[in-house]
């Protein structure tokens, strides 16, 4: 699963405090979310952590949330490997990450 991104040259993860996403509007301009619920984080209102597999979405598991879809732009990706690593992955000009954003009671979260 995608642990960071980049994006304006900036290298975003989601280890990092209060980390956001950039969400690309559908008239061009960007927005930011937070980037899930950090696992030490007291809130019971959402679920901790930073994704949410598509499957899942399908099936119905998050529809209390009201997912949208999301276009979330960067320029490369990052994953851990099975050592715990960061490995980084570029993104061909014009890719953009698909993600889902779900409403709180007072912010809008990413996954």
């Amino acid at each position: 699963m995608c642990a960071g991104i980049e994006f304006a040259g900036r290298q975003i993860l989601w280890s990092d405090d209060n980390p956001q996403l950039p969400m690309l509007r559908k008239d061009g301009s960007i927005c930011w979310g937070a980037w899930g619920k950090a696992f030490t984080e007291a809130r019971r209102d959402i679920p901790a952590g930073g994704w949410a597999r598509l499957e899942s979405i399908r099936d119905g598991k998050w529809k209390r949330y009201h997912p949208v879809a999301v276009k979330i732009p960067a320029t490369a990706f990052m994953e851990k490997n099975a050592k715990g690593e960061a490995v980084w992955f570029p993104l061909v000009s014009g890719i953009i990450i698909q993600g889902a954003a779900i409403e709180t009671s007072n912010e809008i979260m990413t996954a």
